[in-house]
């Protein structure tokens, strides 16, 4: 009898992080992850950041934001969201390599 094959790790990411559209994400100005176009590259390259619904930082324009620090907020146009979720400890989420 012969072992069964594990499911492949996309379909396996999927089913446990079900992202969603981008206009059902929070705009209270909560993180979350966004998925969308990043830059201006041809053709479009495209990736996750850490988002937020806010202003950016020199110019009174309001919308997704992503950024380092309060003087480097921009904003960009994510296509889907997925929430934050910290352990209930509090402490750093697992799952992850480290320095990554």
């Amino acid at each position: 009898m012969s072992k069964p094959k594990p499911a492949p790790w996309k379909a396996v990411k999927r089913w446990l992080l079900p992202w969603q559209p981008i206009d059902t994400a929070p705009r209270d100005g909560s993180r979350f992850v966004g998925w969308g176009k990043v830059g201006f590259c041809t053709p479009p390259s495209y990736g996750k950041r850490v988002t937020w619904y806010g202003k950016t930082s020199h110019v009174p324009l309001y919308g997704w934001c992503h950024g380092r620090n309060i003087e480097d907020i921009d904003l960009w146009e994510p296509t889907r969201w997925l929430p934050i979720t910290l352990p209930a400890s509090g402490g750093a989420v697992s799952g992850g390599k480290k320095g990554k």
